[in-house]
């Protein structure tokens, strides 16, 4: 099981981005059902909201995405900074795989058990 931290991400004040599986689903459903990979790949302000939303939302689970457009507003990172955040947070708490390693232990859905692959 891969070591799960939370990642110190600097904002209004000092806070710390952890993402659970609940976490990851309501941020998939605040995407309109898009994969975090799909967010990570396409970036955009309206996508990092929802990501750090989610991440922090561990600490404080009344937190809305409002609040973090706040908190972006206060901090002296950069927008690619606080994207690479959000990717350090997601592979610290075992949601992604370190770049450059393969999750090819989850089988993709056409090479599941009891399915044909096409």
């Amino acid at each position: 099981m891969p070591s799960r931290a939370v990642v110190g991400i600097g904002l209004d004040r000092d806070r710390g981005l952890f993402y659970r599986t609940r976490d990851l689903v309501d941020m998939e459903t605040a995407l309109g059902n898009e994969s975090v990979e799909e967010a990570i790949g396409k970036r955009g302000y309206s996508r990092l909201v929802i990501m750090l939303w989610a991440g922090l939302r561990h600490a404080e689970d009344r937190l809305k995405q409002e609040d973090v457009l706040k908190m972006i507003d206060k901090t002296d990172l950069s927008y690619i900074q606080m994207w690479d955040k959000v990717s350090e947070a997601l592979v610290a708490s075992g949601r992604l795989p370190k770049p450059g390693e393969s999750d090819a232990a989850v089988p993709s859905p056409a090479h599941a058990p009891g399915t044909t692959p096409a």
